[in-house]
């Protein structure tokens, strides 16, 4: 029998979220992160979320919002060596969700400025009532930016939400959510080459925030219910196999990411910050629950966690 020192807080969480597949955390599977303390906030102007780093972790693009400069939120890039940081995109509209090419000094992102200017929400005639989360309401289209000489272009052109862009395939190929209707997604996946663009198959119904670790080995992603009030998360190994990772009490999970070693994935559902040793298939939780809690991400040196906390209104990055 294996026995556990925790905390009656640590075992009342593990009893009230851990169903009979998966197991406690033991020293030996436990992160280093979760016991680092708070080093502080690394942004501190407007409110800021979905940092994103680059792969050799010098950069880190965020969405900011909440400035005298502009009105909707925009792309910013922070020097993670220095805390410099520079503002990336000047779009009339929303500009979200960021990613780095893996090689080129690019980013792809989703922004609402041409659909703002091609479908005009007073003129245009309106789309359906959709059912889906707020995250997938707002029609946006995808870019790729160069950072070097802030070069744009656009690669998607149709009426409706495309956001949550990955580089998959050392840069070769994209993935990103799109919303076919009021009630229904999908993955797609464009080879950039041959201007291919196709369903990514077997994720079921209604999947969003497909996400692949840096080795490209493990893939994971949410499946959302009829209802769009909760969803489960699915991950598929090397193997080929997709499986569900079944936790006792339905929730709303987001902001999937991979540890740069691809032997964890982390989300959050809101209130708490997520862990999950893919090998031993033992769950933590690595802060406090808290309201506020979002985007766990790991620094590429596998040291730190990245997070955002949300507090009176206004988001910051924290490390």
């Amino acid at each position: 029998m294996i026995m556990f020192r925790l905390s009656f807080y640590t075992r009342l969480s593990i009893a009230f979220w851990v169903s009979s597949s998966l197991v406690a955390c033991t020293s030996a599977s436990k992160d280093p992160i979760q016991s680092k303390g708070q080093n502080g906030a690394l942004t501190q102007v407007g409110s800021n979320t979905e940092p994103r780093l680059s792969n050799d972790g010098k950069w880190m693009a965020f969405v900011s919002s909440m400035r005298e400069d502009h009105s909707h939120p925009q792309i910013y890039l922070m020097s993670t060596i220095t805390g410099e940081e520079r503002r990336i995109t000047f779009s009339n509209g929303a500009a979200l969700t960021p990613s780095f090419h893996p090689t080129e000094p690019w980013i792809v992102y989703a922004s609402s400025t041409d659909e703002l200017k091609e479908n005009p929400p007073l003129l245009g005639s309106p789309l359906p009532q959709s059912e889906l989360p707020n995250d997938y309401r707002e029609p946006t289209e995808l870019y790729i930016h160069t950072l070097d000489n802030l070069e744009i272009t656009r690669l998607t052109n149709r009426r409706g939400f495309d956001g949550e862009p990955q580089f998959i395939a050392n840069g070769a190929r994209l993935t990103w959510t799109r919303v076919i209707d009021s009630k229904r997604t999908e993955i797609v996946s464009l080879d950039r080459k041959k201007s291919q663009l196709r369903i990514v198959k077997g994720l079921k119904d209604n999947p969003t925030q497909f996400v692949s670790s840096k080795d490209e080995k493990w893939h994971a992603w949410l499946v959302w219910d009829e209802t769009f009030a909760t969803n489960q998360i699915w991950v598929r190994g090397p193997d080929g196999e997709p499986f569900e990772i079944k936790l006792d009490e339905p929730r709303r999970h987001l902001d999937l990411s991979f540890h740069p070693d691809a032997s964890r994935l982390y989300w959050s559902d809101e209130k708490g910050l997520w862990q999950y040793h893919l090998a031993t298939q033992c769950l933590m939780e690595l802060k406090k629950p808290q309201p506020g809690l979002r985007y766990p991400l790991v620094t590429m040196d596998g040291a730190s966690l990245i997070y955002v906390f949300s507090n009176k209104g206004r988001s910051q990055i924290y490390r």
